[in-house]
C-alpha cells in the first residue's frame, strides 16, 4: 500500500526549496540589472562580481594614490632639504678659497715690495685660463656651448667683472683699506635687496636681520684700525676713491646677480672658464697700452709660486661659487661672503702675528652669530 502522506510531504518541500531559490536568483537578477528568467543567475552573479572587483581597483587605487603623494611630498622635502643647504656649504667652501687665496697674494705682496695689482692681474688671468681649459679638457664639457637663453647674462656677468676690478684697484690709491673694505663690503647688502626686488627672491626677516647684522660686526671689526698705505690725498681725490670703490661694488652685485641667472640655464663651468678668458684679454690689453705698469723685472721664483697658489685657489673658489648661485638665491648665499673677514683675520692672527682688540671679538661674535640665524631658523622649519 502506497505512503500517499510520505510523497505529498516530498513534493511540498521541493516546491518550497524551488520556490527560495527562485527568489534569490530573482534577488540577484534585480541587484544585477538582468531582467529574464532563473537561467540567467550566472550572468548576474558575474555581474555582481565584476561590480565588487571595479569597487575594490577603485580603493586600491586610491590607496595607491595616497602612497604615491606621500613619496612625491617626501622626495620634495628631501630635495629642498638638499638645495638649501647644498648651496650654503658650496658658498662656505667658495669663501674659504677665497680667504687663502687672499692669504697668498698678500705673502706674494710681503715678498717683494715692487708688485702691484696689476702684476696680480695678469698672472692670475694666465693661471685662471690654463685652469679653465684643462678642466673642460678633462670633463670633456665644450666652452663654446652657450644656450641662447644664457647667453646675454654670461656677457653681462663678463663684461661687469671686467670694469669692476679696475676700479677697485684704482680706487684703493685714493683711499685707506679700511674705508675701501667697508664700501666694498656693502655688496651683500645690495645683492640681498636686489635679489628680493628684481628676481623676485623671497626673503624672510631672519634673512633681513643676518645681513644686516653682519655688516654690523663687520663695521665693528674695522673701528681703530691703522692702516699701513699711509695714503694722504686731497679731498677731491678722496671723493673719486669713494666713487669709484662704490661702482665697482655695484658693478659686483650685477656680478652676482647674472651668474645667479645664468646658472640655471648654463653649465656651471662656463662662469669661471669665459670670465678667465676676458680677464685675460684685458690684461693683455693693459699690458700693450700701458706697459709700465707691469713690473716683471721684479718677480721672483717665490712670487710665481705664491701667485700660482692664490690663482688656482681663486678658480676652485669661483667654481664653488657657481656651483652655490645654482642651487641657491643670491639673496639667501651672498651674506655668507662676510665670513671671509673672519678667516682673513684668523690667518692674520695665525700667519702674521696679529692681536685681537675688543672690537675684532665684538665684530667675531656678531658677524658669526648673525649668519647662522637663518641657517639655524631653517633646520627648524624643515623639521617640523
Amino acid at each position: 500500500m502506497l505512503d500517499i502522506s510520505k510523497d505529498s510531504r516530498d513534493v511540498e518541500a521541493n516546491l518550497l526549496v524551488n520556490s527560495d531559490r527562485d527568489d534569490s536568483e530573482g534577488s540577484l537578477l534585480r541587484m544585477g540589472g538582468v531582467k529574464g528568467s532563473p537561467t540567467n543567475t550566472r550572468k548576474a552573479l558575474e555581474m555582481v562580481d565584476n561590480q565588487l572587483k571595479e569597487s575594490f581597483e577603485v580603493e586600491d587605487n586610491g590607496l595607491d594614490k595616497d602612497i604615491s603623494h606621500e613619496n612625491k611630498k617626501d622626495e620634495e622635502n628631501k630635495s629642498s632639504y638638499f638645495n638649501a643647504f647644498f648651496g650654503l656649504f658650496m658658498m662656505i667652501i667658495g669663501v674659504i678659497l677665497f680667504s687663502l687665496s687672499t692669504v697668498f697674494c698678500k705673502l706674494a705682496y710681503m715678498n717683494n715690495p715692487n708688485l702691484s695689482g696689476f702684476d696680480y692681474l695678469i698672472v692670475r688671468s694666465l693661471i685662471l685660463t690654463c685652469c679653465a681649459l684643462f678642466q673642460a679638457f678633462s670633463q670633456k664639457v665644450n666652452l663654446l656651448d652657450i644656450k641662447k637663453e644664457g647667453r646675454l647674462y654670461l656677457a653681462l656677468r663678463c663684461f661687469l667683472g671686467i670694469l669692476a676690478s679696475p676700479m677697485f684697484y684704482c680706487s684703493i690709491k685714493f683711499l685707506p683699506t679700511s674705508k675701501a673694505t667697508l664700501i666694498s663690503k656693502t655688496h651683500p647688502l645690495f645683492v640681498t635687496l636686489c635679489g628680493y626686488l628684481f628676481l623676485k627672491e623671497k626673503m624672510t626677516k631672519y634673512d633681513t636681520l643676518a645681513v644686516i647684522g653682519a655688516f654690523a660686526g663687520v663695521v665693528t671689526m674695522n673701528i681703530n684700525k691703522t692702516d699701513s698705505t699711509k695714503i694722504e690725498t686731497s679731498d677731491y681725490l678722496t671723493i673719486l676713491g669713494v666713487i669709484l670703490c662704490a661702482g665697482a661694488m655695484l658693478l659686483g652685485v650685477g656680478v652676482s646677480l647674472s651668474i645667479r641667472v645664468m646658472n640655471k640655464h648654463l653649465h656651471y663651468m662656463m662662469n669661471p672658464a669665459w670670465f678667465a678668458f676676458t680677464l685675460t684679454l684685458s690684461a693683455l690689453s693693459l699690458l700693450i697700452v700701458y706697459p709700465s705698469l707691469f713690473n716683471f723685472k721684479h718677480y721672483t721664483v717665490i712670487d710665481m709660486v705664491w701667485f700660482f697658489l692664490s690663482g688656482v685657489l681663486h678658480f676652485i673658489h669661483q667654481n664653488f661659487i657657481s656651483i652655490a648661485y645654482k642651487y641657491q638665491e643670491a639673496s639667501k648665499i651672498s651674506p655668507l661672503s662676510y665670513f671671509s673677514g673672519v678667516f682673513l683675520l684668523f690667518s692674520d692672527f695665525i700667519i702674521f702675528g696679529y692681536e685681537f682688540s675688543l672690537t675684532d671679538y665684538i665684530g667675531l661674535v656678531l658677524v658669526t652669530g648673525f649668519l647662522l640665524l637663518p641657517i639655524i631658523y631653517k633646520l627648524y622649519v624643515l623639521k617640523k
